[in-house]
């Protein structure tokens, strides 16, 4: 076996593990749940078996994710994610549909009684193994240097804090600056590739002052040590450039950052991407603070500045 396909097959047992510990979260929970008459603790039990599935499909998708660009996906094929997403947000509306109905019941019928007992012990139990889990697999990933492992363990390590501090209400990540409630952290129902994205990276609008000119980049990608982007451009719509940089941080991520300097992406055309439109990406110095190194994608006829 080459270098990579044992990178492939640790990283397949690392993520395997972390189904199993994530299926031992959802069956406790849900035991859990019933013997305590705490809705909360059985709806995370519930979610969690929700994260088992979408990290099983995730785990068959990543096969296809591994594949090289192809002329018609030149992003690559994150977008299966999303697909897989879809699937998973349809049995999490049911859930909650399911929650608030079942806690309108409770509210009318005068409430239940709750037996706070057990569950501090699964509280502390499951900090200790989400630590123990995030120190390992840290360890390890080491000398793997696998991006795609670290910011898995990196979802870990945020639930291990939020049940070591119950009394948390909200978490920022140091570069980007992203403000996420305990609330939002705890129900987020992606555990696989977008997460770290969604929590940590940051994508900023701007509007130059005195200009038409504005500017999009993204925060909190150097977390992997990996590229931020920047997009300075005019005359065509910011929320389209947007949703361009998201594609282009998915990209960099799941690939280990294969740009470099004079290679193309596909561009914009009436908002959509168009294969005949091609922007040209080069590294430089961030335009707007911090100064940090970025990859700069060069718009053609939107491009602003001089380069």
């Amino acid at each position: 076996m080459d270098i990579l396909g044992a990178r492939r097959s640790i990283e397949q047992k690392l993520l395997m593990q972390s189904v199993g510990l994530m299926a031992l979260v959802a069956v406790s929970g849900t035991i859990m749940g019933i013997v305590t008459g705490s809705s909360a603790v059985l709806l995370d039990g519930v979610f969690s078996f929700v994260d088992v599935v979408i990290k099983i499909m995730m785990l068959m998708t990543a096969k296809l994710i591994a594949r090289e660009t192809s002329k018609r996906f030149q992003f690559g094929y994150w977008q299966f994610e999303p697909l897989v997403l879809a699937v998973e947000g349809f049995f999490i509306l049911l859930i909650v549909i399911y929650a608030l109905s079942s806690g309108i019941t409770d509210l009318i019928s005068g409430g239940r009684h709750v037996d706070f007992g057990p569950a501090i012990y699964y509280a502390i139990f499951f900090t200790v193994a989400d630590t123990i889990y995030y120190l390992y697999v840290r360890r390890i990933n080491k000398s793997l240097q696998s991006n795609l492992i670290k910011f898995d363990n990196v979802s870990w390590y945020v639930d291990a804090l939020l049940e070591l501090y119950p009394a948390c209400k909200a978490v920022v990540f140091g570069p980007s600056r992203k403000f996420l409630s305990r609330e939002s952290i705890e129900n987020y129902p992606d555990k696989a590739v977008t997460r770290f994205i969604d929590y940590a990276v940051n994508v900023r609008y701007f509007n130059i002052q005195g200009t038409d000119d504005m500017m999009v980049d993204s925060v909190g990608m150097s977390t992997l040590f990996l590229p931020d982007v920047q997009y300075h451009f005019h005359g065509i719509n910011s929320d389209d450039v947007v949703i361009h940089a998201y594609n282009m941080l998915y990209f960099i991520l799941e690939n280990d950052n294969p740009v470099g300097d004079g290679d193309t992406i596909s561009g914009l055309e009436n908002g959509e991407l168009d294969s005949n439109v091609q922007w040209i990406l080069q590294y430089e110095d961030s335009l707007v603070q911090p100064v940090r190194a970025v990859l700069d994608v060069n718009m053609g006829e939107y491009a602003s500045g001089t380069r």
